[in-house]
């Protein structure tokens, strides 16, 4: 096993013993190590079986708080599993004499200052089920895109609210933006679905607006949304080009 040495030390062990055996006098012992006389006859005192370094660590902690105020700080560790900034803040409206350190050592002490992880709930990958929800309940993740100037000079931040995919597309203009989006929506919603038992979005909302003909906006116009996709094409056709290196 290596030993440990204080890295201020300015003897090692074999040295230490050399000294409390020597019979030579703390002046020349001092010289011959480059240590004070004080450390000589420190060493000396201890004898040649004493020679390791001593832990500086307090035998008994010193505790600010009682055994009622480290049982209501544990308490509260394990029932909200807060971290230690949260719990001190927490602690220190009642316990005002408590700070970072103390609480840190108290949760140290009882084996609480580290957690164990939650236990995962997530299914197998593949097994995973979507809850079943009626119309206008939507999961959204939202894409940041970059800023883009209008035709009146404007630069506005668009925002692209996804389920499935954002695809990397150079756009020369706001207006192929919005020409790919609505086609991006477009062929989203009449794909088919694994999800929705291989119906489209499209089908999903037309069934269940048959059962259910009192939601029906009265005032909604279906978009000529097929004929945007030509426009699509010739969009993304260019941004292939323009991505491409030259060759």
């Amino acid at each position: 096993m290596m030993l440990q040495i204080h890295p201020q030390a300015r003897t090692t062990p074999a040295v230490r013993a050399d000294i409390a055996r020597s019979s030579e006098s703390t002046s020349v012992l001092a010289r011959r190590y480059g240590i004070s006389a004080e450390t000589v006859r420190k060493w000396r005192r201890r004898g040649s079986d004493a020679c390791q370094d001593r832990s500086s660590r307090p035998r008994k902690l010193a505790w600010k708080a009682s055994e009622e105020e480290r049982a209501i700080v544990c308490h509260l560790r394990r029932s909200t599993g807060f971290g230690l900034d949260d719990l001190t803040f927490v602690v220190r409206h009642f316990l005002p004499h408590l700070n970072r350190d103390n609480i840190w050592r108290i949760l140290k002490d009882a084996g609480l200052n580290r957690l164990p992880p939650a236990p995962k709930t997530r299914p197998v990958r593949g097994q995973g089920t979507f809850r079943d929800y009626d119309p206008g309940y939507v999961h959204i993740d939202v894409k940041h895109l970059p800023k883009l100037q209008t035709a009146d000079g404007e630069r506005r931040k668009r925002f692209l609210y996804v389920a499935t995919e954002v695809l990397p597309v150079c756009v020369s203009s706001h207006k192929d933006l919005e020409i790919l989006l609505r086609g991006f929506c477009f062929a989203y919603n009449h794909r088919r679905q694994r999800v929705l038992g291989g119906i489209t979005p499209t089908q999903c909302i037309t069934s269940w607006l048959e059962k259910h003909p009192a939601f029906r906006n009265p005032d909604h116009i279906k978009p000529a949304d097929r004929d945007i996709m030509k426009q699509v094409d010739e969009i993304l056709d260019y941004a292939n080009d323009v991505s491409q290196p030259d060759s």
